[in-house]
């Protein structure tokens, strides 16, 4: 049984946070929708009413603009009072020949996979850290583990989040607030439609774990559970080997 109530998503329109947040609309909970696309966004935000939410806001902001991370954390306390749960979702995935060849494109990949959700994230976290409660997850990747010639430029971002949630996690321990880092193997997304791989996972299993992992107030999720032995092997092969791999 889900028992969150008042729930933050950034990144709103991604595949996973919908999932997530039709998963706990069926409980009645209340949602602040923080994204990009003012259309999509609020047609999410109608269809979990249907689903059950209680109440549905709206955030629309290039999460780029760091101006505005603050107006975020005063819009989740306006309209939700407290935070029982922050889900970070929100990141790009880049076609990697054309950020290998433009600098431009890898910093935006930077300042929106990076710079944006560690802005964002340290803003909840000093005020849940005070209210002395909540849930930050923070949907990383299994593309952090290690880094692969076909996607290095997202998985060191990816990466970067995975060491911050992990540090973040020991800071905030005593404090009430808890923080959950997944890491997700391939899911079958709009994102990721030009990039084919093995094991690929429906959002709907992996939102089911995520959720049930929130709940359970896991540290680490490798999801599916399998993802956990496949990237214990790929992180135990001598460099001279992995760089001969095909990927």
């Amino acid at each position: 049984m889900l028992t969150a109530k008042n729930i933050v998503i950034v990144g709103a329109t991604s595949a996973i946070a919908q999932g997530i947040a039709a998963l706990y609309a069926e409980v009645g909970s209340r949602f602040l929708l923080v994204a990009r696309n003012q259309t999509k966004t609020v047609d999410i935000a109608s269809r979990l009413k249907e689903f059950g939410a209680e109440h549905v806001a709206v955030f629309i902001t290039d999460l780029r603009i760091r101006e505005d991370h603050n107006a975020i954390v005063e819009a989740a306390l306006k309209d939700l009072k407290t935070i029982d749960v922050l889900v970070i979702a929100h990141g790009i995935y880049p076609n990697m020949k054309d950020a290998e060849r433009d600098v431009d494109i890898m910093l935006d990949i930077v300042m929106t996979n990076i710079v944006s959700t560690f802005s964002i994230v340290h803003r909840f976290a000093n005020v849940m850290r005070n209210a002395g409660r909540g849930t930050i997850a923070m949907i990383s990747s299994v593309a952090g583990e290690r880094g692969r010639s076909s996607n290095y430029i997202y998985g060191s971002t990816k990466s970067a989040l995975t060491a911050y949630a992990s540090g973040l996690r020991a800071s905030l321990a005593g404090s009430g607030v808890h923080v959950l880092t997944v890491l997700p193997g391939p899911v079958d997304t709009p994102m990721t439609a030009d990039h084919h791989a093995p094991f690929t996972s429906s959002v709907d299993q992996v939102s089911r774990s995520i959720t049930n992992a929130i709940e359970r107030r896991k540290k680490v999720l490798y999801t599916p559970w399998y993802w956990r032995c496949i990237m214990l092997v790929i992180k135990m092969l001598p460099e001279s080997v992995f760089m001969k791999i095909k990927r």
